[in-house]
C-alpha cells in the first residue's frame, strides 16, 4: 500500500530561500501527491465540493456540516512530538470527518514515527505524514504543515495538538465561523475541567494580560489554545517579512502578529481535558523564560504601532 508521505528531512535547500512556498517543496508535495492511487486524488478533489458521507451522522465525531462550510478548502493540522499512546485515539475521533489531515512528525523517538507511519498507511485517503529530521519546536512543526497545506491548495487550516486535550467535537464550529469570517483567525477558548494543572491555568492568565497590553486589545480572550483555524492566506503574507517564532511561543508570537496585521479575530468557547498519555512537552522555566522574552520582543513591536492599534477602535 502507497503511503501519503512528505520526508522534509530528505529535501535539499531550495535556491529560492525560506520563502512560504518555494517551487521545489511544492513539487516534491506533488510528487507525493500523485503517488496515490487515481481514486484516493479525486476523493481529495471533491471532498469539500458536495456533502462527504463521512460527515454524515454516524459514530463519535461524526456531524452534518452546513453546506456553506463545504465551499471552503480546510485541512487540519497536528505537530506531533513522541505522543505515540495518544495520536490513534485523536486520529480514530477524527477519522468520520473526512477532512484532509497532515500529521507533521516533529523529529518524534523510533517509536512514534514508526506509529506515525503506520497510521498514514492504513489511511492515505486523508492522512498525510510530513517528516522532520530533527525536532525543531511546535512552531517550526506547524509552519511545515501550513506551508504543505496551502502548496496543495488548502484554504484554512485547523490546528490542534497531539495528546488528546481539544474536543475534536467542536471542528463544525470553527469552520462555520471560518465560513462566516473567512479571513478571520478563529480562537479556541478553553473551558477547563478538574484535570488541568493549576499552574498552567494561572501562568496563560499572565499571557493573556501581556496579549493585551500588546494589542492594545481585549478582542483575544485566550492566547495559548492550541486549537484554532487559521486562514492561510494571511499566514503566507504575515510570514513573507516576520521570523515566526518555532517553540512554544509559537501561539502567541503568531497571534499577536496577525492581529497587527488586521486580522480579525473570533472566540469560541471549548472543553480541553489534560491529556490523554500525560505527557507534556513544556518545560516550565525554559519555556516561560522563551515566552517571557517573546513577550517582551512583541511589546516594544506594540509601541511602534500604537497609531495603528488605536485606530482599528475607531472603525
Amino acid at each position: 500500500m502507497k503511503t501519503n508521505t512528505v520526508d522534509l528531512s530528505s529535501a535539499k535547500p531550495s535556491p529560492e530561500g525560506e520563502g512560504w512556498v518555494t517551487t521545489a517543496r511544492m513539487q516534491e508535495v506533488e510528487q507525493r501527491r500523485e503517488q496515490l492511487p487515481r481514486g484516493n486524488q479525486n476523493k481529495e478533489k471533491g471532498l469539500f465540493e458536495s456533502p462527504h458521507p463521512s460527515l454524515l451522522p454516524e459514530g463519535e465525531g461524526a456531524h452534518t456540516l452546513n453546506s456553506t462550510v463545504l465551499q471552503m478548502k480546510p485541512c487540519i493540522i497536528i505537530p506531533v512530538y513522541n505522543h505515540e499512546a495518544a495520536i490513534p485515539h485523536v486520529l480514530a475521533k477524527l477519522k468520520n470527518f473526512g477532512i484532509p489531515t497532515f500529521l507533521v512528525n516533529d523529529g518524534s523517538s523510533a517509536l512514534c514515527s514508526q506509529i506515525l507511519a503506520d497510521c498514514a498507511e492504513r489511511e492515505p485517503d486523508w492522512l498525510t505524514l510530513i517528516n522532520r529530521s530533527e525536532n525543531g519546536g511546535k512552531g517550526a512543526a506547524v509552519l511545515d504543515g501550513f506551508k504543505t497545506a496551502q502548496a496543495l491548495g488548502f484554504s484554512h487550516a485547523i490546528q490542534i495538538d497531539a495528546d488528546g486535550q481539544h474536543d475534536v467535537n467542536d471542528i463544525p464550529a470553527f469552520l462555520e465561523a471560518g465560513t462566516q469570517h473567512s479571513e478571520a483567525l478563529i480562537l479556541g477558548r478553553p473551558l477547563f475541567d478538574s484535570t488541568a494543572p493549576k499552574s498552567r491555568v494561572y501562568g496563560r492568565t499572565i499571557a493573556n494580560l501581556w496579549v493585551w497590553i500588546n494589542t492594545l486589545s481585549l478582542a483575544i480572550e485566550d492566547s495559548m489554545c492550541g486549537f484554532r483555524l487559521y486562514p492561510l492566506a494571511a499566514v503566507a503574507e504575515l510570514a513573507k517579512g516576520t521570523q515566526i517564532a518555532r517553540g512554544m511561543d509559537f501561539d502567541i508570537d503568531i497571534l499577536v502578529r496577525l492581529y497587527w496585521q488586521g486580522v480579525y479575530v473570533v472566540n469560541i468557547p471549548t472543553a480541553v481535558q489534560y491529556p490523554y498519555d500525560g505527557v507534556s512537552h513544556f518545560k516550565l522555566w525554559r519555556d516561560n523564560v522563551m515566552i517571557s522574552k517573546t513577550h517582551a520582543k512583541l511589546f516594544f513591536g506594540m509601541l511602534l504601532r500604537i497609531p495603528q492599534l488605536l485606530s482599528r477602535h475607531r472603525r
